[in-house]
């Protein structure tokens, strides 16, 4: 077997036929070689048939002036039960560590550690084999860094939220979720919420959304850069679909169940005032009916009155909601989305949700990724709403094995142990 520097062709062949997180790809590689101070390397195994069988992408970072700091995000890519190739892969690792001058080297690898449900229940437990692989690694120089829970901004979350809708139809999923998600999304197409894709220079929409959402949620977002270089740099591999109404025809819709309304108002009135013979029961019945209809007829006002006083402020086309998504050969993610505060009850979300869950199942992939949650699956976690909403879609919980930390310079890594005690780094 030989170690190498793969072409961006090898990778992608690679990286198309194993499952792998949208970081470590092609465009990630360009994006952080050409925006940031790190240098970025795609190295890998390959067999005597010249067929590759480890893979990943390295960022470098330099770090206490002579040194770099390693970091394999989701990576490396390989078996990791195949102890020769981990063995041979980790081997030729070091020593290409060592050339660059390393201080030492971070990896959290997609292994699947244990499937859950979103009350945190063990459905399927591979513990005993990611045991076996962390006793190996260990004996390679690389510490497990144990199994955190929660959000530090260090490292990534452990846990994702998945949906699984391999060869499955979209009847099957949408029949799977829960009460409250199917009647959510009916909404959404009932009151005719709309989807299209923003072009880069409508970005600034999404970004709005985030800031509404940050501001309602407390949490810490990515810059602009981030979205605008990951939007230029994966091209079509990056959706943000933006869910709206157009009032105009919102309105007219809400026009004709406003006279759809006065006409069943009108004629319950004639009735209780015109038949006679009518029981005290009947009476009451149409009573209650008037009643109902008013309310509805209310309701429908309000809307007209809402959104015709957005139209003078935002125009016909009224944005709702938009989200952020990436898309690879197995997977479609959800990395972020954010909500107006102000139109909330138009359920924009469940548009957007829908909206890529099919566009998954279209492109025959094999899940639809929610993304990160803290894996705290306790009433009062911070995230709780957030693993409700998820649980709803009928997803289930990928836990992964973590973080392996291995120093390169050991003597010059203790002293930077030390110098973390006294200063803050992001490792």
């Amino acid at each position: 077997m030989k170690f190498v520097e793969l072409t961006d062709k090898q990778f992608e062949e690679f990286t198309t036929k194993n499952m792998y997180h949208f970081s470590q790809t092609n465009a990630r590689y360009d994006l952080r070689n050409d925006k940031t101070n790190s240098t970025m390397y795609r190295i890998g195994l390959i067999d005597d048939n010249q067929e590759v069988v480890a893979a990943t992408i390295l960022t470098s970072t330099p770090i206490l002036k002579k040194f770099n700091y390693f970091y394999a995000t989701r990576g490396p890519i390989l078996d990791f039960t195949n102890f020769k190739v981990v063995d041979i892969f980790f081997y030729e690792l070091d020593k290409f560590l060592k050339q660059h001058n390393a201080l030492h080297i971070r990896m959290d690898p997609y292994i699947i550690h244990n499937i859950r449900d979103h009350k945190g229940n063990i459905l399927e437990s591979y513990a005993d084999r990611t045991q076996s692989i962390i006793e190996h690694l260990d004996k390679l120089g690389y510490k497990h860094q144990g199994f955190h829970i929660g959000y530090d901004g260090k490292r990534q979350h452990r846990f994702d939220s998945v949906l699984d809708v391999k060869g499955k139809t979209k009847e099957e999923v949408f029949n799977n979720m829960d009460k409250l998600r199917q009647r959510n999304i009916k909404k959404t197409e009932k009151n005719g919420i709309k989807i299209k894709y923003l072009s880069r220079e409508e970005l600034p929409i999404f970004r709005e959304f985030m800031k509404d959402t940050v501001e309602m949620k407390s949490f810490e977002d990515r810059g602009d850069d981030y979205y605008y270089d990951s939007y230029d740099y994966y091209g079509d591999r990056v959706k943000v679909p933006m869910a709206y109404i157009d009032i105009d025809e919102y309105v007219a819709k809400e026009r004709k169940e406003e006279n759809k309304l006065d006409k069943n108002i009108a004629k319950a009135e004639k009735d209780l005032q015109t038949k006679e013979n009518l029981t005290d029961k009947q009476k009451e019945k149409l009573e209650n009916k008037i009643e109902n209809l008013r309310t509805q007829l209310k309701s429908h006002l309000e809307k007209i009155e809402e959104l015709t006083a957005a139209q003078e402020k935002y125009g016909n086309e009224l944005p709702v909601s938009a989200g952020f998504f990436y898309e690879t050969d197995h997977e479609v993610v959800y990395f972020a989305g954010g909500t107006s505060n102000e139109f909330r009850h138009y359920a924009g979300s469940y548009a957007i949700q829908w909206e890529m869950i099919k566009y998954t199942i279209d492109q025959g992939l094999d899940q639809y990724n929610f993304y990160g949650i803290t894996g705290d699956f306790s009433e009062d976690a911070e995230d709780a709403g957030v693993i409700k909403f998820k649980e709803g879609f009928n997803a289930y919980v990928k836990e992964y094995v973590g973080d392996f930390v291995k120093p390169v310079n050991k003597l010059a890594y203790k002293a930077f142990l030390q110098l973390k005690k006294v200063k803050t780094y992001k490792v």
